[in-house]
């Protein structure tokens, strides 16, 4: 028992000692955020001291500015310095001290670097070639690209399974992202972003952050998954379409594929091998071939992939252009021989009528006006007879049997 108190006593010597000198361990300093400052964003600077329970006082050093805060302690051995909204002038390195009421102060902390983020550039655009899911030592490239910034600093950042992240950047001008070989480590989600820099070197200008892309790692388990639709055939618009997707074990997570593009994920049911994915009402868009792989621990890790199924349509209520032809064909034929028949029953009516024209008995009466007597003329007398042809009239009459012949009558006029 004698020999821990011991330690500990001498410990307590010693810091004693080292007070009475007015050497104090210099304090902690830490900010929040700590990942990055953006322009307008609160910042908060944290001084620690390691001596609680004393009545103690805290100043921040701003070495760019010169300028100094002082604050007492909060939360018995801390000091907060908060910045409501960080501005350009705010950026630069901190330090901080405590000191005690007898104006014995520790040294000056470890600096921080605080630097400012303005966003005023549009975000890039990212690709990734060949593809985003590659097979187990494919070389890959990432591409990052600006529209008309050509002095830009180009930033990619990458989050694998683990939650750890990394920072690549690369001299301006260049756009690419070369990784030689994807293994177990290069599978993940990448983004990036392009800087200009200020005269200050903890004020930047920058863009956006681009799109995320993944890196998927395919093939590094071996066993062939098994994939099905439901219905396999005869599909047609707004219908809804099951795949499900089995793989060797339980408790997989599957990744459902379309044309070598991921496009969704899913966990089996506990204690089962296999899920469904439903695409309700499935349009053209949906066509395709779909593929699935499973993964068992890291979501970037894939299996092989499955054999594929195509979701092809087949609209039943569209006639297919070949039966549209011969329909068409066909009533053009229809009319092209009710026009005949009508053409033939036209000339057949028109020369029955002629024939029964003329072969009709034409029996013609010519009337004449009533003679009147002429009382003036003597009966001994000579008479003679004009004939007039404008009087003259035919006139068709019905065909009787005492009627056989035409016959001519005149009227005699007296001069």
């Amino acid at each position: 028992m004698r020999l821990p108190f011991i330690i500990l006593f001498l410990g307590w010597l010693a810091k004693q000692w080292t007070l009475s000198r007015g050497q104090y361990p210099k304090p902690s300093i830490s900010m929040i955020p700590s990942h990055e400052i953006f322009l307008g964003e609160q910042l908060s600077i944290y001084c620690d001291s390691p001596y609680p329970n004393s009545q103690q006082t805290f100043q921040l050093w701003h070495e760019e500015n010169q300028q100094r805060w002082i604050m007492n302690a909060i939360a018995v051995n801390r000091g907060i310095f908060t910045i409501p909204s960080a501005q350009e002038a705010h950026a630069g390195k901190y330090s901080c001290q405590y000191c005690f009421s007898s104006r014995r102060c520790s040294p000056w902390s470890d600096h921080i670097s605080i630097t400012i983020t303005e966003l005023v550039y549009q975000k890039p655009s990212i690709s990734v070639s060949p593809s985003e899911v590659v097979t187990l030592g494919e070389r890959v490239t990432i591409y990052c690209k600006s529209e008309g910034l050509q002095n830009a600093e180009f930033t990619l950042q990458k989050r694998t399974y683990f939650n750890t992240y990394g920072t690549m950047m690369i001299k301006m001008g260049e756009i690419q992202f070369p990784i030689v070989t994807v293994d177990s480590s290069g599978a993940g989600i990448y983004w990036c972003r392009y800087c200009l820099k200020s005269e200050s070197a903890f004020y930047q200008r920058c863009s956006n952050y681009s799109d995320r892309v993944s890196i998927n790692l395919t093939g590094y388990w071996t066993s062939k998954p098994f994939i099905q639709m439901m219905p396999s055939e005869e599909i047609s618009p707004d219908s809804n379409v099951t795949i499900e997707c089995q793989g060797p074990r339980n408790d997989l997570t599957f990744v459902l594929l379309k044309s070598n593009k991921a496009t969704v994920s899913k966990k089996t049911g506990l204690g089962k091998n296999s899920t469904k994915f439903h695409i309700s009402r499935v349009t053209s868009e949906d066509e395709g071939n779909y593929t699935c792989h499973y993964s068992i621990t890291n979501e970037f890790i894939w299996s092989v992939p499955s054999d594929p199924v195509e979701l092809l349509l087949t609209d039943k209520s569209t006639i297919p252009i070949a039966i549209w032809a011969s329909i068409a064909a066909g009533l053009l034929l229809l009319v092209l021989l009710l026009f005949l028949i009508a053409f033939a029953l036209h000339r057949k009516r028109k020369k029955s009528s002629t024939f029964m024209k003329n072969a009709q008995p034409m029996n013609t009466v010519t009337d004449f006006p009533p003679l009147e007597p002429d009382t003036k003329t003597e009966p001994d007398e000579v008479s003679y007879a004009v004939l007039n042809h404008n009087s003259l009239r035919t006139r068709q009459v019905v065909d009787t049997d005492n009627v056989s012949e035409s016959c001519t009558y005149a009227s005699v006029a007296q001069n």
